[in-house]
């Protein structure tokens, strides 16, 4: 044990204890974590605390108020999903040293430490887990089945959680809160007769597709969830009393007019757009295939994955789902009948097989690799017009698509040269002169007619770098956007 770094320790959190009366637990272990101490010299620096009568207030885990990160207060829930609070960045991080320490103290334990002097920890590890699962759930709430219904709705609500819930969505929740199907089913039978559940959602031709086609559309659908749930800004929001006269017609008119003309049915701001960029190994022996030995990262536990949380700024883009119908239909594509957005976006989900990204096949036609093409290629071009408007590199940006649902992420991304808040500059005040550069900027190659008789993309026109492209440049093609067939040739 390194008792002079203990010590050392020791006197930074008595001073902490005199400036803010209390030490909480979260703060402990963040500073021990910054200083690198071992699980046994934390137990140590805990105990001459405590002999210093200095107390580690441990947070009640019942005790938690009933609000989001910002504040929000959250709709109802069955009581075994409230005691948990939506977790704010900076606490998901503690709870995450928390559980580092305790992983630790665990190889400390197999490796033959004392037992008791690491026992703490690994309860305090497990806890921290448990209590990071348990949030992770309810941020959720209701679960992948709820997610798809706010989407097919329209995003009406801000989250899904403040839809109201089914009897199959509560019984989903409390399944995955831990409590047994049997139970689950009278507690929402008990809340149905009380009259607190809505109708089942009907989830029209998706309610009769593949399996995998539906749960591919429920995992996209929480994805979309995932990333707006902290932070989502629409149009209609920017719309706020102190508004200059001239900005407000333009976000009343000018910024829905060019969204119509660019194909969308909606921009939205994600202003805590989750990402975790994370290293598993590293390679030897060069770059051609076969001749690549991949590494990977060990510990004595296992397999190790080095992962770096943070929040960032994104815009999402939701193409109109009418426009895409048709599209697709000009393609040659029969999709069910539908008579409202609703059922077109069920209805696009249900025809939905996405081809495997890593291998595309030249020529592939089918209606999951046209939809794919579509959503990527557009993508690609808003990428280009964006790192224009908002002055950064290209390489400063990520793409993340969610082709099920005709969606696709546009966020910063934690490296290059991008000084965060440039895509909230776009979106509050050059939407409209972005969207229109979308739309009418220069979209043939300098490299025609080579480059069209060759997939109709190249690095010239429509690739970028692959840190930022995550499907490797394929499944793009100019043609689906421009020309007498092309997407945005269906919004004059």
């Amino acid at each position: 044990m390194r008792d002079e770094l203990v010590l050392r320790a020791v006197s930074v959190l008595v001073e902490d204890a005199e400036r803010l009366d209390v030490l909480p637990w979260d703060h402990v272990i963040g500073t021990l974590n910054r200083r690198g101490l071992e699980p046994e010299e934390v137990n140590a620096v805990v105990a001459k605390l405590a002999r210093l009568g200095i107390p580690v207030e441990r947070e009640d885990e019942g005790g938690a108020a009933d609000h989001d990160a910002k504040g929000r207060p959250l709709p109802a829930l069955p009581a075994q999903m409230r005691r948990h609070r939506i977790l704010a960045a900076e606490e998901e991080a503690a709870l995450g040293r928390r559980i580092q320490l305790g992983f630790a103290a665990m190889e400390r334990r197999q490796a033959g430490a004392d037992a008791t002097s690491v026992a703490t920890l690994i309860e305090d590890g497990l806890r921290a887990r448990n209590e990071l699962v348990r949030s992770n759930l309810r941020l959720v709430a209701g679960g992948p089945r709820r997610a798809l219904t706010w989407l097919l709705n329209g995003m009406i609500e801000d989250r899904p959680s403040e839809r109201r819930h089914t009897t199959g969505s509560l019984v989903d929740q409390l399944v995955a809160s831990g409590v047994s199907r049997a139970v689950a089913e009278q507690m929402a039978s008990l809340a149905a007769n009380h009259g607190e559940l809505t109708s089942e959602d009907d989830l029209g031709p998706l309610g009769t597709a593949p399996t995998d086609r539906l749960l591919r559309a429920e995992r996209e659908a929480t994805d979309l969830a995932l990333a707006t749930f902290d932070g989502r800004v629409r149009v209609r929001d920017l719309l706020t009393d102190g508004v200059p006269p001239a900005m407000r017609d333009r976000y009343s008119n000018g910024y829905p007019a060019a969204i119509r003309r660019a194909g969308f049915e909606t921009v939205e701001l994600a202003d805590r757009f989750p990402v975790m960029r994370a290293v598993y190994g590293f390679t030897r022996g060069g770059t051609t295939p076969g001749e690549v030995s991949l590494n990977l990262f060990s510990g004595k536990r296992g397999r190790r994955v080095y992962a770096d949380p943070q929040q960032s700024e994104a815009l999402m883009f939701r193409l109109d789902p009418e426009l895409i119908r048709r599209w697709l239909n000009h393609r040659h594509h029969r999709l069910p009948e539908a008579t409202d957005p609703r059922g077109t976006r069920a209805a696009i989900a249900s025809a939905i097989d996405l081809p495997d990204r890593f291998n595309e096949q030249p020529g592939e036609t089918t209606i999951g690799a046209d939809l794919l093409t579509l959503v990527h290629t557009y993508a690609h071009r808003v990428i280009r017009q964006l790192s224009v408007f908002a002055g950064v590199d290209r390489e400063s940006l990520g793409e993340y698509l969610l082709p099920t649902h005709g969606t696709f992420f546009v966020f910063a991304a934690a490296r290059g040269d991008f000084v965060l808040g440039g895509l909230q500059a776009v979106f509050e005040n050059d939407l409209k002169d972005f969207l229109d550069a979308v739309v009418d900027a220069e979209h043939r190659c300098p490299l025609d007619p080579a480059c069209e008789r060759n997939g109709g993309a190249c690095h010239a026109c429509s690739h970028l770098g692959e840190p930022v492209c995550g499907h490797f440049n394929r499944y793009l093609r100019r043609e689906v956007l421009f020309g007498p067939a092309g997407y945005l040739g269906l919004t004059r």
